[in-house]
């Protein structure tokens, strides 16, 4: 049953299409030049410093904001 399974399948359309991208994908992923260790590891430090500060910086601008909208202009505090 299974084998029956498998030859329906490479003879419909959807399952070349499948098998030829498959294909396709390890090809294209053959040719992918991947950094070094140390420059992938010196990229991502980068990254999540990067993100660390950024999200420090969107935290005090969004306290200022609060700060400003409720405890002055409003007068909530």
């Amino acid at each position: 049953m299974l084998l029956g399974l498998l030859v329906v399948f490479y003879w419909c359309d959807f399952g070349k299409r499948l098998i030829t991208y498959i294909r396709e994908s390890v090809t294209e992923f053959k040719k992918v030049v991947w950094p070094p260790r140390k420059d992938a590891t010196r990229m991502t430090v980068f990254v999540v410093v990067f993100v660390a500060i950024l999200s420090l910086f969107i935290y005090a601008v969004d306290s200022l904001i609060s700060w400003l909208f409720f405890d002055l202009l409003l007068k909530r505090g």
